[in-house]
C-alpha cells in the first residue's frame, strides 16, 4: 500500500473513533441533563405542594382577621353603648324615649 492510502485509512480511523467519543460524551450530557431535569421537576412539585399549603394557611388568616376585626368592632359598640346583647344575638339598641 502506498503512503497516502495509509494516511488517509488513519485519518478516517480517527475520524470515526472521534465520532464514537462525540457520541459518548453527547449521551452522557443528555443522561446528566435529564436527571437535572427530574430533580428540578421534583423540586417544582415540591414547591407547588407548599404554595397550595401556603395559600390555605393564608387563607385561614384571612378569615380570623376578619373575625378578630368584627370582634373589636363589637366590643367598641358594646363599650360605648351603641349596641346591647340579648340571647346570645347583637341587635341594635332602640332609643325609646322620642315615642
Amino acid at each position: 500500500m502506498e503512503l497516502q492510502t495509509l494516511l488517509q485509512i488513519g485519518q478516517l480511523i480517527a475520524l470515526v473513533v472521534g465520532a464514537i467519543v462525540f457520541i459518548v460524551f453527547t449521551k452522557a450530557d443528555v443522561k446528566i441533563i435529564k436527571n437535572q431535569l427530574e430533580v428540578m421537576k421534583l423540586r417544582q412539585d415540591s414547591q407547588s405542594e407548599t404554595l397550595k399549603q401556603l395559600t390555605a394557611i393564608l387563607s385561614t388568616v384571612a378569615v380570623q382577621d376578619n373575625r378578630l376585626n368584627n370582634l373589636e368592632e363589637d366590643i367598641r359598640e358594646l363599650k360605648y353603648g351603641e349596641k346591647f346583647v340579648n340571647n346570645g344575638h347583637s341587635s341594635t339598641k332602640r332609643d325609646t324615649s322620642k315615642s
